[in-house]
């Protein structure tokens, strides 16, 4: 597991097959394709059009890139049926330099929750929660980080921080699962999980919008199949991290602190 896959600098060419057993290794082919999901789609002059995929974000790739019935995720279906009414539309038809742009221009207006200026939301009283796993295989976890950067730039990071905040899970895939201490909400299957502002977000964000209790840490929790939570991780408010205080248990919560540093 890793804790922020931007301090990784795995190369997939290490790994690369040197001998005609492939169980263990990857084709040259392989590697440029891995090089391509952390790289993320770009023009053909080189301009960045989305972020890449992470670094540990490996173990699910395989659920939109191999399996056919969710080839590509959803945004296949995204162009196919919305922005080319064509249900013939395969992936290898897409065009880095034409198509982004003709889907914003189609359904941008009422489909991208990209607009980073909140003021109108934060002036009315609203509070804005957002988590994104490090691992997320499907939504690359670099993209709220942007959001959020992109919120501070127009409002500030003091007026921004004032309603909203982004925790980053590590090991989390997309929304939930993954190695990571993947559970931030009480729910049916994971009732274990006490109703505290610092274990369920849901009850973090009502303790904020109606009695002002700023959300400034997060335990994440690991619940096996038993029901038992054999595992939390501490969750910080983007960009503090969460540091190890230097003794005690590393998968409790409680001996991690966050820090800017």
């Amino acid at each position: 597991m890793i804790d922020d896959p931007r301090g990784c600098s795995f190369d997939p060419a290490t790994i690369k097959c040197e001998a005609e057993d492939r169980s263990s290794c990857l084709t040259a082919p392989e590697v440029e394709a891995v090089r391509a999901f952390y790289q993320g789609p770009k023009t053909s002059t080189g301009a960045q059009i989305y972020p890449g995929l992470t670094r540990g974000s490996e173990g699910n790739w395989d659920i939109i890139w191999s399996d056919p019935k969710h080839l590509g995720g959803s945004w296949e279906g995204f162009y196919r049926f919305m922005i080319f009414d064509n249900p013939d539309w395969e992936l290898a038809k897409i065009n880095f330099d034409r198509d982004p742009g003709l889907a914003k221009e189609k359904l941008g207006s009422t489909m991208d929750p990209d607009n980073p200026d909140l003021k109108a939301f934060a002036d009315h009283g609203g509070k804005l929660i957002v988590y994104h796993g490090w691992s997320d295989y499907m939504v690359p976890a670099e993209v709220s980080i942007d959001y959020w950067n992109a919120v501070t730039t127009r409002l500030g990071e003091s007026r921004t921080r004032a309603f909203y905040r982004l925790f980053m899970v590590p090991g989390m895939a997309h929304c939930a699962d993954g190695p990571g201490a993947d559970i931030l909400f009480h729910f049916a299957e994971a009732s274990v999980v006490p109703l505290e502002p610092e274990r369920d977000m849901l009850t973090a964000l009502e303790q904020w919008v109606e009695h002002g209790r700023v959300p400034s840490k997060f335990a994440a929790s690991r619940v096996n199949e038993q029901g038992v939570v054999e595992r939390t991780r501490l969750l910080c408010p983007y960009p503090s991290v969460a540091k190890y205080r230097g003794e005690g248990d590393v998968l409790r919560a409680e001996n991690f602190t966050c820090s800017t540093n």
